[in-house]
């Protein structure tokens, strides 16, 4: 929440503290650990993590931690835990426009349904969005081409947990390796998750 301090006060300006302040908190931790005899214990408790990213103290939702969630779940070591603040950072975010889209081409009538959530009625209608300049249907066609294969991707992952009885695993990689905003992120994320099942599942590919 708002906090005041000494140089607020003298300044009469207001500090306020949002989800983005998390990942230096970690880091500050982190690097305390690593000064310490410690290094062995989690960065934070389970139950100051999850305040950090569920908690009530700022408006911004965990969402907002996207890009940071490998940062922070990489610090946790609860596997319930981690599925739990998975499902809450890559929650997607809904467009509210209607009559028009925003820059990524969504609106209250078309949503973004997800890296997962691929169909060719929905690439149609992403492409289909008029008045946009060329370089915004170039770019979307990439966009939509590594959710198309991530898709592929993930549904082999699942078949493949379900065949050694692994799903919940897979199930926990793939929340990790989901969302991103950026092509480049998410070829990267492609690659970590292939090569995380196929050291698990050697072979299996």
């Amino acid at each position: 929440r708002d906090e005041v301090g000494p140089l607020a006060k003298l300044f009469n300006v207001q500090v306020r503290f949002g989800r983005a302040q998390v990942p230096r908190f970690l880091d500050t931790m982190k690097r305390i650990r690593k000064d310490s005899d410690s290094q062995s214990q989690p960065i934070c408790s389970s139950e100051v993590i999850r305040a950090l990213v569920l908690g009530g103290w700022t408006s911004e939702p965990p969402s907002a931690l996207r890009r940071y969630a490998e940062v922070i779940l990489d610090g946790v070591r609860d596997e319930e835990l981690i599925a739990e603040l998975s499902s809450s950072i890559f929650a997607a975010s809904r467009c509210t426009r209607s009559g028009t889209s925003n820059r990524h081409g969504h609106s209250a009538e078309l949503q973004y349904p997800g890296l997962r959530g691929w169909t060719q009625e929905y690439e149609n209608a992403r492409l289909g969005v008029p008045g946009r300049e060329p370089k915004f249907y170039k770019k979307t066609k990439s966009w939509l081409t590594v959710m198309r294969e991530f898709q592929a991707l993930a549904s082999w992952a699942e078949e493949l947990g379900a065949e050694n009885g692994k799903l919940e695993i897979v199930g926990l990689h793939l929340a990790r390796y989901t969302e991103g905003h950026k092509n480049t992120l998410l070829k990267r994320a492609t690659a970590s998750l292939e090569k995380v099942l196929d050291t698990k599942y050697p072979g299996s590919g």
